[in-house]
């Protein structure tokens, strides 16, 4: 990425970061009518930041700023950043979790019952994994 879009980015961060802190305080006040008319001016702000730094989409830019998280953390693609993954978690042994439709039911996102149960399967701590999580959780959440 060169340096001119790594600033874009950047700066599209910045909004997406103001953007999650209006929705934020919206959402800390109680529950009122006004709320979903309130939350509209937030995102098109929020566009409206992301369209100056000529991203056409949010997803336009986040695809753009995991290019940029995948260099942050010193990988060259997607691909090269799975592998590091894949090796350091070779051997490892997983922890698996049954999830099924009802466990959506509070969230209010409809999922296929067809698909159930879903399988999660996390891997159980190495020192490389303990690693990688720990880079990530400083560069890319």
């Amino acid at each position: 990425m060169n340096q001119v879009m790594r600033l874009k980015v950047l700066k599209g961060r910045k909004a997406v970061d103001a953007y999650r802190e209006a929705h934020r305080q919206l959402y800390s006040k109680p529950w009122h009518r006004g709320i979903p008319e309130e939350h509209t001016p937030l995102l098109n702000i929020l566009l409206g930041g992301l369209k100056e730094q000529d991203f056409n989409s949010l997803a336009e830019f986040f695809g753009a700023s995991e290019e940029l998280n995948i260099q942050e953390l010193g990988f060259n693609s997607r691909s090269e950043l799975r592998a590091e993954i894949d090796r350091l978690n070779q051997g490892a042994e997983y922890s698996v979790i049954l999830l099924y439709a009802s466990d959506f039911e509070w969230s209010g996102v409809e999922v296929s019952r067809e698909d159930e149960p879903f399988e999660l399967r996390i891997p159980i701590d190495t020192p490389g994994a303990r690693t990688l999580r720990e880079a990530l959780k400083q560069k890319w959440i």
